[in-house]
């Protein structure tokens, strides 16, 4: 997958470390009609959205991704890959870049996407930062993991495990993310997955 981002640019969080923002413009002469930032999914990072974000440009959409802390060309905290000490930490990220993109185009409509992991950040962003909401157009939640009943939780011995483990363990290693295997299964488009594959690595 080719990097098809037209800027890139280094915000500095509130935890000191460099989060790599990449920005698809629209083509000169192309109206502007809204702002997108992107949160991707644990163990991606945002050159995954090159193909979407291209394809927004075109239609006048400003389309900002990041790469989450730990993730991408992203520092991480204590150089452990895709390590955060808490959600609020992502969540203050995520509204970092949304203000900076939101400054860069302040006429035009912004929206939030968030992909899996990110999905569940993003709406939890919204709670921790309510007034939030008025100041955007809309949410795009792609795949949120989200809880939509007990009844998809795991028995509760296995919860209190993970959960032990969790609070024991809380900087085991994750694999990085290059994720070269499961696109195939995951996309169900052999093309998308090649490309993908190519891009993480």
């Amino acid at each position: 997958m080719e990097d098809t981002a037209t800027g890139f640019e280094w915000l500095e969080n509130g935890r000191g470390l460099r989060l790599f923002v990449r920005v698809w413009e629209p083509r000169e002469g192309t109206q502007l009609q809204a702002v997108l930032v992107v949160v991707h999914g644990f163990s991606w990072h945002s050159v995954y959205f090159s193909e979407l974000a291209s394809q927004a440009a075109q239609q006048g959409i400003e389309v900002v991704a990041f790469d989450l802390q730990g993730h991408g060309r992203s520092e991480a905290l204590g150089g452990m890959r895709g390590y955060a000490r808490r959600m609020a930490d992502l969540c203050a990220d995520a509204a970092q870049v949304l203000d900076w993109a939101r400054r860069r185009r302040p006429a035009v409509p912004a929206f939030l996407a968030g992909e899996s992991m990110d999905g569940t950040i993003v709406l939890r962003l919204l709670q921790l930062q309510p007034d939030l909401q008025r100041q955007l157009a809309g949410l795009v939640l792609l795949g949120p993991v989200v809880r939509v009943s007990a009844a998809v939780l795991p028995p509760a011995p296995v919860v209190w495990v993970l959960r032990l483990l969790a609070r024991l363990f809380p900087t085991l290693p994750v694999p990085d993310d290059s994720i070269r295997q499961g696109f195939e299964r995951a996309f169900g488009d052999q093309e998308f997955a090649a490309r993908a594959k190519q891009a993480g690595g």
